[in-house]
């Protein structure tokens, strides 16, 4: 009975092969990839489904669609037309914030705070994100990430797993 509970023990934190693995206090830059683009398709799924709903709930009542499943229908295509295109967008905003952190951080190998690149992240991600609408949109865009990503940044200070 003893050598089957000392078989069953799992180790209370992540085991690392090497001891500059555990050394790490960061995400690789492939979990930073995975980690963001699914937060972001799945926060912007479901804004943009609670959104569409919404907007569902502010339509004017139309006689022709009086029946249930109709009404369903029209609720599911609002939310789901909406929802669909804020978590794509939400993604690539998450892709473009993680790969550009990653590079910016390994770029900067410690001579700039974390916090730093974070920030300039931010306003690289979002700059390039609006940059088809031209310099002025990319440039307004790239102020708003910056202030997002010192929010982020703010918080990683009270919530270190972000």
């Amino acid at each position: 009975m003893g050598g089957r509970r000392a078989a069953f023990q799992l180790p209370e934190g992540p085991e690392f092969v090497f001891q500059e693995e555990a050394a790490a206090r960061r995400r690789g830059w492939t979990e930073n990839l995975q980690y963001y683009t699914g937060l972001g398709y799945l926060g912007g799924g479901a804004t943009g489904f609670a959104i569409g709903g919404y907007r569902y709930l502010n339509l004017p009542a139309d006689p022709a669609f009086s029946t249930t499943k109709l009404k369903a229908n029209r609720l599911l295509n609002t939310s789901g037309s909406v929802g669909r295109r804020m978590a794509c967008s939400s993604a690539i905003l998450g892709l473009f914030f993680s790969t550009s952190e990653s590079y910016i951080t390994h770029m900067a190998d410690g001579r700039v705070p974390d916090e730093a690149c974070t920030v300039a992240a931010g306003f690289v991600a979002a700059g390039l994100f609006r940059s088809v609408r031209g310099p002025k949109a990319a440039s307004i865009a790239g102020t708003v990430g910056a202030v997002a990503a010192g929010g982020l940044a703010a918080a990683r200070q009270y919530f270190p797993s972000l």
